[in-house]
């Protein structure tokens, strides 16, 4: 259609559909009038129609418009019916391949990816960022903006080198009732490699102090008990009532003898304590001749062991797994954590916090040094990796993090320079914790487009790339919201309330504590007047059109009989333009006006008999009129 009409206000909407719903009512039985008149009050009461079907009919009639099909995607997108969805973004794209809003971009590419077009989703995606680079200052994805970001998230901690560091290498502390648990290089000199790169050039055993009520701590000495051995021994951990110990070691429990360099390779071992002493040392079942695993970690349940490796199957050089721990004590298949977590670099040396956090070092993300300190929320639904930032890492190596969230100290280990040894072991405070550093307050009002008033009542929903819902949040009397976000996140807020069309918002990652306003529009109807009558004459057709006659009781001034239909209308001009249409094809049309629905009927012939109707019907009017017709018993 080359020209707009007048939008249609929403009382004259709701009458449309007023009068479809009584020509209904008046050719059904009573039961079914009763049902229809409350749907047609239920229609009055909320003051729009059913938009997706009015909207389907628009499109149907062959017009075409950016809003209809934004409006037509909307619909499906929001109600997660993506397949619909699909369809109705394509068309807008093909419409219009750079759409004013570039959220639109955003939502065709999650409509992608939740079908499994994540190729497509992924460049649709790149599309909405190149977007959002060139629109909004806030949003960047490069190195600096990275930096930024790392910079944000610094000076939470505050440092202190341990006593007990040499001039040798020391790391990975722990902590085992009121004592420091840590790896040392021994009474061996010489140059030495850290054990995180798993060579057996030195032997490296577990040491302990005590740890003072000041926080300071005793005379280091070497662990008693047989944990220690004449190989490398590393990145242990206990259980919380100190009776079971996961801890890294040289294989020395080969399966096969064959294997070049199996002692080179690292495995996990368990043992427990029995009279005070360590025993029962197990080679657990997912370890191997053939590659390495280290650095275990408990979860707090102590159901779930995490580790590092380099198994078949790791996305880089050393990936970090997990594995679940049964009753009896075996373990699972080893589970990947992913590309979210892993890269093709190296992840090592987890430990996983009392609040499930997950902290372990990489040099396969985006960092200060070679290995950084990074942080995940393991409850998330999307897990975020977070730098700790300065002075956690530096521009050396930073790992083996440990902390307590009750008391917020903890330790950490690098080869930073100012350090004694080659690799040192130091003592934190946070001051800030990390989730409250990572957190944004988002607020808003939403009010109404056309109004301008406040509204109460509408649902706020937090969402993230994964469509993962975060948070909800409903809007005051004032029409107010407040939400806390992780800033470190890319968000996705959308606004539904019933009566308006639900729309949403997009939220960078790294954007500051800003107020996101929504001005919701009325989920009305707006119908050129033309594709209103081409609805008016598919909807009454498709509702009269039945195999059994339609009967009424009364018509004024016109003979009884059975009436072949062929369209109906409520507006007298309407039906004599058709029957001109008809009269052009060689027809020679007729009508009938009903005062009891105020309507015209057009009709092709008036029969005596049902048998001849019905045979004028199912012969297309004898092939002279192949449209819909039905028929009217009077």
């Amino acid at each position: 259609m080359s020209h707009k009409n007048p939008p249609i206000a929403a009382s004259n909407l709701v009458r449309l559909f007023s009068i479809f719903l009584i020509i209904i009512g008046l050719l059904r039985v009573s039961a079914q009038e009763n049902r229809l008149k409350k749907a047609n009050k239920d229609y009055e009461e909320l003051a729009f129609p059913d938009a997706t079907s009015i909207y389907l009919k628009i499109a149907e009639s062959g017009f075409k418009s950016e809003e209809l099909f934004q409006k037509l995607g909307n619909n499906y997108y929001f109600n997660a019916k993506y397949a619909d969805a699909l369809k109705w973004y394509a068309e807008l794209l093909d419409l219009n391949n750079s759409p004013e809003d570039p959220i639109y971009l955003l939502r065709y590419s999650q409509t992608l990816k939740a079908l499994g077009h994540n190729k497509e989703s992924e460049i649709m995606y790149n599309r909405f960022q190149e977007r959002i680079l060139g629109e909004d200052a806030n949003y960047s994805t490069d190195a600096q903006f990275y930096l930024n970001l790392i910079a944000d998230n610094s000076n939470r901690y505050t440092l202190q080198p341990l006593t007990i560091n040499t001039d040798k290498v020391e790391f990975g502390a722990t902590v085992l009732g009121d004592k420091l648990i840590y790896t040392a290089a021994g009474e061996m000199s010489g140059p030495v490699k850290r054990i995180h790169s798993w060579t057996n050039e030195i032997f490296y055993d577990f040491y302990q102090a005590k740890i003072e009520e000041n926080g300071n701590l005793g005379k280091a000495e070497k662990m008693p008990g047989n944990l220690n051995s004449r190989y490398n021994e590393s990145s242990v951990v206990f259980t919380k009532d100190g009776n079971t110990a996961y801890f890294t070691r040289n294989n020395t429990t080969p399966k096969s003898k064959k294997v070049k360099g199996r002692k080179d390779n690292l495995k996990i071992y368990r043992a427990t304590k029995v009279n005070d002493k360590w025993k029962n040392i197990e080679d657990l079942s997912i370890n191997s001749d053939i590659y390495s695993n280290a650095h275990p970690a408990l979860s707090p349940d102590e159901r779930s062991l995490f580790f590092a490796s380099n198994m078949p199957g790791s996305l880089g050089q050393t990936d970090i797994f997990m594995v679940e721990i049964n009753a009896d004590g075996s373990l699972s298949e080893p589970e990947n954590l992913g590309p979210g977590i892993n890269t093709r670099g190296r992840e090592s040396f987890p430990f996983v916090s009392g609040d499930q956090e997950l902290y372990f070092s990489s040099d396969g993300h985006f960092g200060l040094g070679s290995y950084d300190v990074f942080y995940v929320d393991l409850t998330a639904k999307t897990h975020q990796i977070i730098n700790l930032g300065k002075p956690i890492n530096s521009s050396f190596d930073d790992f083996a993090f440990w902390i307590d969230n009750k008391t917020h100290q903890g330790y950490f280990s690098s080869n930073r320079q100012g350090g004694k040894g080659q690799d040192d072991i130091y003592r934190f405070t946070e001051i800030i914790p990390i989730k409250k550093a990572i957190s944004n307050t988002i607020s808003g009002k939403v009010t109404d487009e056309k109004t301008g008033e406040p509204q109460e009542g509408v649902t706020i929903t937090f969402r993230d790339m994964e469509n993962n819902i975060l948070a909800s949040v409903t809007t005051d009397e004032s029409g107010s919201y407040t939400q806390e976000i992780n800033r470190y996140l890319e968000h996705r807020l959308v606004a539904h309330k019933n009566g308006f069309e639900t729309t949403d918002k997009f939220i960078a990652q790294g954007a500051p504590a800003r107020e996101v306003d929504f001005s919701l529009k009325a989920n009305i109807v707006e119908i050129p007047d033309k594709i209103k009558q081409r609805i008016a004459e598919q909807d009454i057709v498709k509702i009269l059109s039945k195999e059994e006659p339609n009967k009424v009781k009364h018509i004024d001034g016109i003979q009884p009989g059975y009436f072949l239909i062929a369209n109906v209308y409520s507006c007298k001009s309407f039906s004599n333009r058709f029957m001109r249409f008809l009269e052009k094809k060689g027809l020679s049309p007729k009508s009938f006006y009903r005062s009891q629905n105020n309507y015209y009927y057009v009709y092709l012939e008036r029969y005596d008999t049902l048998q001849e109707a019905r045979k004028a019907r199912d012969s297309k009017f004898f092939g002279k009129y192949l449209a819909k017709t039905w028929i009217l018993e009077y």
